[in-house]
């Protein structure tokens, strides 16, 4: 499995990105996303009639600081949304009783276990190989991680060697279909053994 620290690997509007990208394409929905700026408490909007969902990705280092931004700043946003779905990906691995705490705070926001998203499930989902478009477009996770480079190369080396060994299959055919064994030929081929 992956294992990534969203933090020391992306800033805070790559993991943003990284956050809109991943739902999207697990809900088969597209967000609208907005300019920096004041967010409202929306970094992702998806609605249609009466649905709607917010996506709001937060990165924090340690879950007081995260907690107290959700609570203060965050909570009050969403009341006033009153989107019927709220997504939550942070940053940060969170234990059993910090996703409860959060589940507690956003109480008929967050309505399904999987709308709490933390660093331990953006890896899982980046682990899967249908996720691997995703991991590839966000270079700054994978460039130094030796795993996926290594994958990467293994998979050009595999090409390549694929490539040229079609290649010299197709002229070896080809020089099949032309060649006619003569004396030269049969001479040649005894002074190759007699060398060998």
């Amino acid at each position: 499995m992956r294992n990534y620290d969203f933090n020391e690997k992306l800033d805070w509007k790559s993991f943003q990105i990284l956050a809109c990208e991943i739902v999207q394409y697990r809900e088969k929905i597209h967000f609208q996303t907005f300019r920096d700026g004041k967010d409202k408490g929306i970094d992702g909007l998806w609605f249609w009639e009466e649905k709607n969902i917010v996506l709001q990705a937060k990165r924090y280092k340690k879950f007081a600081d995260l907690y107290r931004v959700l609570k203060d700043d965050e909570l009050p946003k969403i009341k006033n949304l009153d989107p019927k779905r709220y997504i939550l990906v942070v940053s940060l691995s969170l234990s059993e009783q910090e996703a409860e705490k959060i589940y507690e705070l956003f109480s008929g926001y967050i309505t399904r276990s999987n709308d709490l998203l933390d660093r331990d499930a953006l890896n899982r989902f980046l682990s899967e190989p249908s996720y691997h478009w995703i991991e590839k477009n966000f270079t700054n996770l994978w460039i130094p991680d030796g795993i996926i480079l290594e994958e990467v190369m293994q998979k050009i080396m595999k090409k390549g060697a694929k490539n040229r060994n079609a290649r010299e299959q197709r002229k070896a055919i080809e020089g099949c279909r032309t060649f006619v064994q003569t004396g030269v030929y049969n001479k040649a081929r005894e002074r190759m053994e007699k060398t060998m």
